[in-house]
């Protein structure tokens, strides 16, 4: 109730490999906030009649989740990858998958686990100088136990090169919205993966000689979008969109045979110094031009 007093809110997200906790509250409750907040970490309640509450609220989003097509999408890439991997698991849960006896048991076996200083960072946001925020995050946070946890290495690669039962596979759905579309996604299967932002950017250019301006003039996209759509510990998702007009509906071969004969074509060519300007500098513009983002996002 504190943070509703202070014109403030509290939440979470967790994605593939790391958890967030974040609040938001006007200034001058900050050190306040700052000190409850903590508590959580420092020595949790986890009651069952909050961890009912906090079930019925994952339930909620999940079942939310059946009205995008981003959902649906995520989860058939997690039920055919590598079932040894961690990537292949359950990733948002429901009331089915946690209304069990042994649940709370379960969480305190989870927060022994993880949650220990040494695999935790801290970042405070306010008006205060910054040895005053310094000073408040070493007398708040420094009650963090240190378990001297290992951090979790996840070995098993979900789509092993070579492994034609997890690559190498054409999926088909009927999706929620209106719009027909390919997506191909490449699993980068590298520890220390370097910049992906040129490749992207070549896959998703739009310029003379681009893989859009193949498409679009025979008319059988309408976009296309290249990103980095899962960034792991030992391998990232590239992806590419193309949204389809009806004759590239009727095409996915012929766009499929050009994306592949399009990344050929990079891999024979290397590097185009040109284009690799032209991505840095738009690189440039957008960290120097960036709006102003709410820090708690």
């Amino acid at each position: 109730w504190y943070q509703r007093r202070v014109r403030g809110w509290i939440n979470a997200w967790t994605d593939d490999t790391n958890t967030n906790y974040h609040f938001l509250v006007e200034n001058s409750a900050l050190r306040n906030m700052t000190d409850i907040y903590a508590q959580f970490f420092i020595s949790p309640l986890l009651r069952q009649n909050s961890l009912e509450r906090e079930m019925l609220a994952v339930q909620s989003e999940y079942m939310m989740g059946f009205s995008v097509d981003f959902w649906p999408e995520y989860e058939m890439m997690v039920g055919n990858a590598n079932p040894e991997s961690p990537y292949s698991r359950f990733s948002t849960g429901s009331i089915s998958t946690l209304n069990r006896t042994d649940i709370q048991d379960r969480l305190w076996e989870f927060y022994d686990r993880y949650y220990s200083a040494n695999l935790m960072t801290v970042a405070i946001i306010g008006n205060e100088t910054l040895d005053t925020l310094q000073e408040w995050a070493e007398e708040i946070f420094t009650a963090i136990p240190n378990k001297e946890k290992q951090k979790p290495v996840f070995n098993q690669l979900p789509f092993p090169p070579g492994d034609k039962r997890y690559i190498s596979r054409a999926i088909y759905y009927q999706p929620k919205s209106d719009k027909d579309s390919i997506k191909l996604v490449f699993p980068i299967n590298i520890p220390d993966y370097p910049n992906l932002s040129y490749l992207t950017y070549l896959l998703g250019y739009e310029g003379k000689g681009s893989l859009y301006q193949y498409l679009s003039t025979r008319g059988y996209i309408t976009s296309l979008t290249s990103s980095i759509s899962t960034e792991a510990q030992n391998f990232v998702l590239v992806s590419v969109t193309c949204d389809l007009t009806e004759t590239g509906l009727r095409k996915p071969k012929d766009i499929v045979r050009a994306l592949f004969q399009f990344v050929k074509r990079i891999k024979e060519k290397g590097v185009n110094e040109q284009l690799w300007r032209e991505n840095k500098q738009i690189d440039e513009l957008k960290f120097k031009f960036k709006e102003k983002e709410d820090p708690a996002t």
